[in-house]
């Protein structure tokens, strides 16, 4: 009599499972030691010569990995797992030889002779079979109670590993759309830079030949309210170009060797205009060369010295730079003799157009929050230590990657 057997039916939201199955990135890649160990542990904990951790396809059992089988497949119409994904319990066949769903099955009847198979079910949330994690022998017999006890744990474990690999793809496939909403906002950000100063700068230079042409015909009042408009046109383009900035705090290229004491000599020459005009010393310690984006790194010092100045009242101004290093982080201070901060205020300085109550100055409210956006690009923190009328500290604590694994230069190279 001709031996047959029977294939597994397919479920009727077999498309969607399989859709499913792909979203977790797992289907032909290379073999990892999470599900390796775990198709070892399952082999020696029942004593079969064979363990795999199967998943199903829409025509075929691929397995991610296997002990006792060479092939890396077989045909989704001979596989016992197809079987096995039906449900959510363990499917136990203590012996195929005498199991009509497999006596004629070609695993039966050839390589790799099954006999004995048990399958622990490896589902979606939803609970839609994926795969299993499967035991095979070449003899007919049943698992005791200790071996399906620890097979079911790791089950578990398999789940649990397919579960963080989908969660993974789909933080990858977020990064990714954030990023790209990222270069999209960004060049939204530039066009409307350029779109808003136009206009402004348009408003203020009419406004200023209005006054040159007609300043005798303008009374005091009249005087003033132009001045209150050419005021409004600046304070509007310094905002537009705060805010471009502010959306600019990110990098899409490689972190590179920065030597800081290069930055601190490129702010100086930026600043050196007001640094003149306020009679302001700037002095440093030896700075470090760390691993980091040099034009961010331009954009910190810069923000933290111009907020230093902003609020040094009492001439002159006097600015100091030194840099400590605390394991793989060097942590950069600023610290000047301004008006200092009031501790209600520490947190708030970092949040983006604060203004503080206590005292007024000119600007936008952007170069803390922008200083912050460039620490937390390098992997840092920043933070203020600070007393009314005794001067600020600014510290940026930033982490190096030169300083593990061993590519980043002394101090002062």
């Amino acid at each position: 009599m001709e031996s047959r057997y029977l294939p597994a039916p397919v479920p009727q939201n077999d498309r969607d499972r399989v859709a499913e199955l792909q979203r977790y990135d797992i289907l032909d890649t290379v073999p990892e030691s999470g599900f390796d160990d775990l198709v070892a542990l399952a082999s020696e904990l029942c004593g079969t010569p064979i363990a795999l951790v199967s998943l199903v396809d829409s025509d075929r059992q691929w397995f991610k990995a296997r002990v006792g089988l060479g092939v890396e497949s077989t045909p989704r119409a001979v596989a016992f797992c197809a079987h096995a994904i039906m449900g959510s319990e363990p499917m136990i066949v203590p012996d195929a030889h005498v199991d009509e769903r497999f006596a004629g099955n070609p695993l039966v009847t050839g390589e790799p002779h099954v006999r004995f198979y048990a399958g622990f079910p490896l589902c979606t949330p939803d609970g839609d079979g994926l795969g299993t994690l499967c035991v095979i022998d070449h003899r007919a017999r049943e698992l005791t109670p200790a071996q399906l006890t620890a097979m079911q744990r790791l089950q578990r474990q398999a789940n649990a590993q397919l579960e963080l690999r989908r969660r993974l793809r789909d933080l990858h496939e977020t990064q990714e759309a954030l990023k790209s909403k990222c270069n999209e906002l960004e060049h939204f950000a530039r066009a409307v830079s350029h779109d808003l100063q136009e206009p402004l700068r348009t408003v203020e230079s009419f406004v200023r030949l209005y006054v040159e042409e007609c300043a005798p015909e303008l009374d005091g009042v009249g005087k003033q309210y132009l001045d209150f408009a050419i005021d409004g046109a600046r304070r509007g383009k310094e905002l537009v170009r705060s805010l471009l900035a502010y959306a600019k705090t990110r990098t899409s290229v490689a972190p590179e060797k920065v030597a800081l004491g290069a930055v601190l000599e490129w702010v100086k020459s930026d600043l050196n205009a007001i640094v003149q005009a306020r009679g302001a010393v700037i002095e440093a310690d030896e700075l470090p060369t760390l691993v980091g984006y040099p034009q961010l790194l331009r954009q910190l010092l810069q923000n933290l010295f111009s907020n230093a100045l902003k609020f040094c009242t009492q001439p002159p101004a006097r600015i100091h730079v030194s840099a400590e290093r605390d394991g793989a982080y060097w942590v950069i201070s600023v610290r000047d003799n301004g008006i200092g901060i009031p501790p209600s205020e520490r947190e708030r300085i970092f949040q983006p157009f604060y203004r503080s109550s206590s005292h007024s100055a000119p600007g936008t409210g952007i170069g803390l929050a922008i200083a912050r956006r460039v620490v937390e690009a390098h992997g840092g923190t920043i933070w203020v230590e600070s007393q009314p009328g005794e001067g600020s500290t600014f510290k940026c604590r930033l982490r190096d990657p030169g300083l593990v694994d061993g590519t980043n230069g002394a101090a002062g190279q």
